[in-house]
């Protein structure tokens, strides 16, 4: 309960970095986009003034009511704007200037203000005049400038601000994750990878295990498959018909221990490939060598598009061979054996139009062991299907059945 609570806080000390990274970040930005706003409308005050002047200029040349209207709307802009950077305007959704630029801002009103007189005395203006009311704007363009310089350096010094912050939320995120590798998850990695070893340990250690059991267990089935032979033989005409069906069940039962030692060797064992690129044509006529002339006449292959298949060459063999014999075991009918590319992936169908599989068996077929028919019924040692899966997974594939009781049965097969 410690060490999840440990995860718990790390995680969450974790996401509170990086959420507060992140809001320092938009935070600065933010105050960013708001500098670069307000040097925007400063470079428009420069505007508006040296146009103000330009027009006053011309219209001293060549008056005209439109000049007038130009001056004055122009002056006015001018005016909204200045006061806009002071004290802030809504509209315009400026906030009001730091106070030490807004005093340098306030600094220049006089210049407005006497553009405003002279603007009022247009037509009286001469050239003196117009000289002076030239200086006049020129101070202010020069005092504008020294406000957007700056309003630039203090941007600057939120742009090395924002880097220093982000270097500094950066080396303690790093700082933060290293504690959590060293001291959370590294002994948590290191752990599994111990129970991993001692896993592989214990699944090689089964392994031998059943390889020396089943070797061990052949030697006393042969011993009586054999003996019971010699018994048939020599005693064959002193045994009762009752002795003899007693000799063909220990047979028999014989017979089906070896099978179940042999399949279960190769289900222990069916968990090691070797993937290659299989040509999937040899692997069809090693199907059909397999098969007998009646067995091979109820299958149909339809392979279309498919040449080739990624897999481990036995075990595949191994699985359509298996595949194939369990289709042919439940149907009498014909047997089709389908392959498609989708997705990427090679997509094998077995269809038989057999018995069919009820809806809540679908999964507890591919057990080990399990069958749903007894021995009489459709003989089998129940690892087939548990074998087929075993295979796939090994792959990395999937395996399932679509079925319908009294319709037929089709396994897929996606590698």
């Amino acid at each position: 309960m410690k060490l999840e609570r440990k995860y718990l806080f790390i995680i969450l000390l974790t996401a509170l970095l990086i959420v507060v990274n992140q809001i320092v970040i938009q935070f600065w930005l933010s105050q960013k986009r708001y500098d670069a706003q307000i040097i925007n409308i400063s470079g428009k005050q420069r505007m508006y003034s040296q146009k103000l002047l330009a027009k006053i200029q011309q219209y001293h040349f060549n008056p005209s009511s439109e000049l007038k209207f130009d001056i004055e709307d122009l002056y006015n802009n001018w005016e909204s704007t200045h006061y806009a950077l002071i004290n802030g305007n809504e509209e315009m959704n400026i906030a009001p200037i730091e106070q030490a630029l807004a005093s340098k801002l306030d600094l220049l009103s006089g210049k407005l203000e006497y553009a405003e007189q002279q603007i009022a005395v247009l037509d009286e203006l001469d050239s003196d005049k117009l000289a002076v009311l030239a200086a006049n704007q020129e101070q202010f363009l020069s005092g504008m400038n020294n406000v957007v310089y700056d309003l630039e350096l203090s941007s600057q010094k939120k742009l090395r601000t924002i880097i220093i912050l982000e270097i500094m939320m950066a080396l303690i995120t790093l700082s933060v994750i290293l504690f959590e590798f060293l001291g959370v998850f590294k002994p948590v990695i290191s752990s599994l990878t111990n129970q991993n070893k001692a896993l592989n340990q214990a699944s090689r250690s089964l392994e031998d295990y059943a390889f020396i059991a089943s070797h061990d267990l052949k030697t006393p089935i042969h011993n009586i498959r054999n003996f019971s032979g010699l018994l048939n033989q020599t005693a064959k005409e002193k045994l009762s018909d009752e002795e003899k069906q007693f000799l063909a069940f220990i047979t028999s039962g014989v017979d089906r221990i070896e099978a179940n030692v042999n399949d279960l060797l190769l289900f222990l064992r069916a968990n090691k490939v070797v993937i290659t690129n299989l040509e999937f044509d040899p692997i069809l006529e090693q199907l059909k060598a397999q098969l007998s002339p009646a067995e091979l006449a109820r299958v149909k292959f339809d392979i279309e598009g498919v040449d080739a298949i990624k897999a481990d060459k036995k075990l595949f063999g191994i699985l359509m061979e298996n595949l194939i014999s369990n289709a042919l075991k439940f149907s009498k009918e014909t047997v089709t054996v389908l392959a498609r590319q989708k997705n990427g992936k090679t997509l094998v169908e077995v269809r038989d139009l057999g018995i069919g599989i009820a809806k809540e068996y679908k999964d507890h077929i591919f057990g080990l062991f399990k069958k749903l028919h007894n021995h009489h019924e459709y003989p089998g040692t129940g690892i087939g299907l548990a074998l087929c899966k075993r295979i796939i997974e090994a792959h990395d594939g999937n395996i399932w059945i679509e079925s319908e009781p009294g319709a037929g049965t089709s396994v897929f097969v996606s590698l």
